[in-house]
């Protein structure tokens, strides 16, 4: 049994030493060619999803300034009023002054106009993801030389792995 089993490994380890050689050469060359604009292409579509969410409450914000326009337009009372007392800091004579408006809306909530219209931009990391970590690792393992690097192990690997399978089939011949 034991004889069996060191002749199965004598004939087939080269072989296969061979192609494992073959298929890390593979793995290898392949991060080398594909890495790179793996990266760019994950780092692109985060930008995209973040410009998107950005994009949003530019429009929103623009809705509410939309909404003041036609306001103005209709000489609201209430905004006109609201924007005396905020910018020009004139207090209606027939009004009492509140200090903490009871509303539930969140717009009417708002003390000033720019506190209604004003929509904040998302926070990376807080309000969005952070970028991938996979697409900023991978980036840097195939940035410039390393890339380089990597291909040419890659096939210092394919040629290993080629002269031992070559080696190993030449051998069994004899």
């Amino acid at each position: 049994m034991l004889h069996t089993c060191r002749v199965l490994l004598d004939r087939w380890l080269p072989t296969l030493i061979g192609w494992a050689l073959l298929i890390s050469a593979t793995g290898l060359i392949g991060l080398a060619i594909v890495g790179r604009p793996y990266a760019t292409v994950r780092q692109l579509a985060w930008q995209r999803g973040l410009m998107t969410q950005q994009a949003e409450r530019l429009g929103e914000q623009l809705d509410h300034y939309r909404q003041i326009q036609v306001a103005l337009q209709q000489r609201d009372p209430a905004l006109l009023q609201r924007l005396a007392y905020h910018y020009l800091h004139v207090k209606p004579t027939d009004c009492e002054q509140v200090l903490a408006p009871a509303a539930t809306d969140a717009d009417d909530r708002a003390t000033t106009v720019d506190d209604w219209v004003y929509q904040p931009l998302p926070v990376v990391g807080l309000d969005y993801p952070a970028a991938p970590m996979a697409a900023r690792q991978t980036a840097h393992l195939t940035s410039d030389l390393r890339g380089i690097g990597i291909a040419l192990a890659g096939i210092g690997l394919v040629a290993v792995g080629l002269l031992t399978g070559e080696r190993s089939t030449s051998q069994s011949k004899l």
